[in-house]
């Protein structure tokens, strides 16, 4: 190819580059700007550490709602004697 081609394909990739990058720098100081409210800031983030008496009122919390949960399930399941025997073959 002719290098002068090449040349201005270099420049004009160039001046784009420029454009984006001052663009780019533009958004950057747009964001910077910004200020984001602490309940975002900390959902994006880590959660806030827990004390250990929550931490133990949550565990009450958790073992009566599994022990519940345990016995919901530990139920035996009724059998309606009325369809089994009301079958006709």
């Amino acid at each position: 190819m002719d290098t002068r081609i090449l040349e201005l394909a270099l420049e004009g990739l160039q001046a784009r580059k420029t454009a984006l990058e001052s663009e780019i720098q533009s958004l950057k100081a747009e964001l910077e700007d910004r200020t984001i409210p602490k309940t975002v800031a900390r959902a994006a983030g880590k959660r806030r550490p827990r004390s250990a008496a929550q931490r133990k009122a949550h565990s009450k919390r958790m073992k009566v709602i599994w022990a519940a949960r345990k016995a919901k399930a530990a139920k035996p399941r009724t059998i309606h004697r009325a369809r089994i025997g009301s079958r006709k073959d």
